[in-house]
């Protein structure tokens, strides 16, 4: 199946529609912090079939933002983004512990990159609305993006052999936790329990590894 992407030029702050109805559930997010006071630059958020968060220039009242940012998640089950566990969360969490989108499950795209790409597992982000790399982000595109991205891991990984040995390990790890509950759901397929996985990736590569690394 081809890649499906929507026309990045075509966006207004009218209600965006995406290519999969199963994300109705899903908020995506973005914020830009300066890397060296940590202050919040602009925020972007997108749900289906809702006007679009964004705003530029918040650092001089963060709070009423952010309020407004958690509001805006409000009955989403899952929070969306690229590196989000690692950069978007941890500053939320820091900066405004009770907002709602640091109690949602989390879909971080960079952490299903290796194993839907695994020729390339660093797989970042696509800005080609960006002139010049040093061009400023878009937490908003950036949100839109990591949406295709997200469609695009689902469809690659719901038809891979393996995909049910992936949701139980990512399981396992708290900060991939809420990508297998999320994968789990919109998919249908349960992961496998690790004894079942593991025996099933020793008979599989036992030309292939050390099985007594296993």
């Amino acid at each position: 199946m081809e890649p499906v992407y929507w026309d990045l030029h075509a966006v207004s702050f009218m209600k965006t529609e995406l290519p999969d109805h199963r994300f109705d559930e899903i908020v995506a997010i973005d914020l830009e912090i300066h890397p060296i006071s940590q202050a919040l630059l602009a925020v972007g958020a997108l749900r289906p079939g809702q006007e679009a968060f964004k705003r530029f220039g918040t650092h001089g009242d963060p709070q009423s933002v952010l309020a407004q940012f958690g509001e805006y998640a409000n009955g989403s089950r899952f929070v969306l983004g690229h590196n989000i566990v690692f950069h978007d969360l941890p500053w939320l969490k820091s900066h405004y512990p009770t907002n709602l989108l640091n109690r949602l499950p989390a879909i971080d795209t960079l952490l299903l990159s290796p194993l839907a790409f695994p020729k390339h597992p660093y797989h970042r982000l696509w800005k080609g609305y960006k002139p010049t790399d040093s061009s400023r982000n878009d937490p908003f595109r950036d949100s839109q993006e990591a949406f295709g991205l997200f469609h695009d891991q689902l469809t690659t990984l719901e038809q891979d052999p393996f995909f049910p040995i992936y949701l139980g390990f990512l399981g396992h790890d708290s900060r991939s936790k809420g990508c297998a509950e999320a994968l789990t759901m919109l998919t249908g397929i349960a992961p496998l329990p690790e004894q079942a996985a593991l025996q099933i990736i020793k008979e599989s590569f036992a030309d292939m590894v050390c099985l007594k690394q296993l």
